[in-house]
């Protein structure tokens, strides 16, 4: 068995080369014979438009919003025929007659295209992969006030299927009732797949996804194919039945945001959730496909290596195996070369940069539970709520490091932010709290900003230590508070002192991929007792009820983390934290407040839409 990757690199070359060489020949000596065939295709599609067209005026008697749906259905199904150009290779290696292969377009073919335009209703496909618009955006573009266009591009894909079957019950033979039979048994298992592809996160793994695709995918296929060979008698069904399942493998390389975006069940998703290579399984099916297709007939070999061919050259393109095309996949940038990303930027320039490689598919970090239920999308990625504590999340998120990057590259632009300007207001509030409660005077301000907090608690009397990863923010404070500052680093694992009386840790904990190693860190450099000051966005904010995903608080390639005081205190409470009390600070005085700040405050906000807590370090 092909283990490694290398070997399985090395193998797919030399397969490629094969390929090459059996697609060649199969053009020199079938390439009339396909152009036949596919002047067949053609001509059935056109027959059954027109035919469409003909009878939607004459049975509505000229009604103007049936005549609109045949225009627009005809010119989809026009568009939409280039779904059928495998078939003219099938065609040659089962010595097809034109007429069969006519029949099997006009019938078998309407209903598979029929699936087509549903799938659009269902996914809410406005556009093929940015190629084409589909029948459903047609409707919603030229649509009347009173109509509905899902239910426009239903009932043309009603119509459509309708017709393909009525084509084939009105033929009294075998070969045309197999035909039926075959094709109506295959869009019942592609109908049942399109229900399980609604199956909830949770229940995504390997096993749920190899039968999917055999049901919504490689069946939808076998509806199309019944028409050509409905007894399955060509020595290339098995090879045809592998080969439709490594297509919608590659689909789904090529889909990953979108399927992101949409939450649906895609290869990568799945493959990262569960800690196995994705790449190395297309790579094994490849190679196992060039082993079927060397024990076939001659002819059928030809026809099995070419089309191949044709998925290694879509591999390639998507990246897949890069070893095999120098530059076809994108290469994490080095460590010294700029990301040339943004905090605005989507799952899709992040997957363009780096590959998938670079996100974490991940479970609720307050109480480690994995049930969840999606919430909303925002630039590409998932937000989730826990289904047992109610946190929210991000899933797949970029990796920490990776976020930690682009705020190093971010930092003189957000250097100057006058959102930092927020935490100036509340430094005496703060320090105030503090003074009062702490047991002693060792402060640790773990990201200290702009150091409101550091340069007032001195003043309160306490001995102030920083830490931040803004280099930015550290060598402007540097010259004032020298050793007792440092400068984090993303790889850094421990703290630089301990014994700490008091602790803040103001809008951090969003950011952390595991804010519980962090808390546990803070638990052990604190002195019994000690008093930490936790603050990070609220999800039960006005802000966010008002402005939901756009509040800017919403970001997920800075924020992994989003918690209600629920959420933030059960997480406290698990890191052996005591005492835990919400802390509402007094509004900012009317005279230095900002207009945006004022203006939240008639709408019933607070002045920051944060939660903060205190609570003590337990003498455990």
């Amino acid at each position: 068995m092909i283990v490694g990757r290398e070997e399985i690199v090395r193998e797919i070359a030399c397969l490629r080369s094969q390929c090459e060489e059996a697609g060649c020949e199969f053009r020199n000596r079938h390439g009339d014979d396909i152009e036949r065939y596919r002047a067949v295709v053609t001509r059935a599609v056109q027959d059954y438009t027109e035919y469409l067209q003909s009878e939607l005026v004459r049975l509505s008697g000229g009604n103007s919003v049936c005549k609109d749906l045949g225009v627009k259905t005809a010119s989809y199904l026009d568009w939409l025929q280039w779904t059928f150009w495998d078939l003219p290779y099938f065609a040659v290696a089962l010595s097809l007659p034109e007429d069969r292969l006519y029949q099997a377009v006009r019938s078998c073919g309407m209903a598979y295209l029929s699936l087509r335009i549903f799938d659009d209703v269902i996914d809410r496909h406005f556009s093929y992969k940015g190629r084409q618009g589909t029948l459903l955006a047609m409707f919603e573009k030229d649509r009347l006030t009173h109509q509905r266009p899902e239910g426009l591009t239903i009932l043309a894909g009603l119509l459509v299927c309708f017709d393909g079957f009525s084509h084939l019950a009105g033929q009294d033979d075998p070969v045309s009732r197999a035909m039926l039979r075959e094709s109506l048994d295959a869009l019942r298992s592609t109908t049942i797949g399109a229900v399980m592809e609604l199956s909830p996160r949770e229940g995504w793994d390997l096993g749920y996804y190899e039968r999917l695709v055999q049901l919504k995918n490689v069946a939808f296929w076998r509806a199309l194919y019944s028409g050509i060979d409905p007894e399955r008698r060509s020595p290339l069904y098995g090879f045809l039945e592998r080969y439709y399942a490594l297509a919608q493998k590659l689909n789904d390389v090529l889909d990953f945001s979108e399927d992101e975006r949409l939450g649906q069940p895609n290869l990568l998703t799945i493959h990262s959730a569960a800690g196995s290579d994705a790449e190395a399984e297309i790579g094994r099916d490849f190679l196992e496909m060039g082993r079927m297709a060397e024990d076939l007939p001659d002819l059928e070999r030809l026809v099995a290596l070419g089309k191949l061919g044709e998925s290694l050259e879509e591999a390639a393109r998507l990246g897949v195996f890069v070893e095999l095309r120098a530059g076809a996949a994108p290469t994490p940038p080095a460590p010294d070369e700029p990301l040339g990303l943004d905090w605005y930027s989507t799952l899709e320039d992040v997957v363009a940069r780096f590959g998938t490689g670079v996100l974490v598919e991940t479970r609720c970090m307050v109480c480690e539970a994995s049930a969840r239920k999606r919430l909303f999308e925002k630039q590409g990625f998932t937000y989730h709520r826990c289904q047992d504590c109610g946190h929210v999340y991000v899933s797949p998120r970029i990796e920490g490091a990776v976020s930690a990057r682009m705020g190093i590259e971010l930092d003189t632009r957000d250097f100057h932010s006058k959102l930092l300007e927020v935490q100036k207001f509340y430094a005496g509030p703060i320090c105030h709290i503090l003074r009062a409660r702490a047991p002693g005077p060792r402060l640790l301000d773990l990201g200290f900003g702009r150091g409101y907090v550091l340069q007032l608690a001195k003043s309160y009397g306490f001995e102030v230590y920083g830490m931040e990863s803004s280099p930015q923010q550290y060598e402007s404070l540097y010259e004032k508070f020298g050793d007792h500052l440092h400068l984090v680093k993303p790889n850094d694992s421990g703290l630089p002192w301990s014994g700490f009386d008091a602790v803040v840790i103001s809008h951090v904990l969003e950011h952390l991929e595991r804010p519980q190693d962090l808390l546990g860190r803070l638990f052990h450099a604190m002195n019994p007792d000690g008093v930490l000051y936790v603050a990070v966005p609220d999800m039960e904010s006005v802000q966010f009820q008002l402005f939901g995903k756009k509040w800017d608080a919403i970001s997920p390639l800075a924020h992994f983390q989003y918690f209600s005081e629920k959420t933030l205190a059960r997480l406290l409470r698990e890191c052996l934290f005591t005492d835990i009390e919400r802390i509402d600070h007094e509004p900012v005085r009317e005279e230095i407040a900002p207009r945006w700040m004022r203006l939240l405050r008639h709408l019933g906000a607070t002045d920051a839409g944060e939660l903060a807590m205190v609570c003590r370090r337990s003498a455990v």
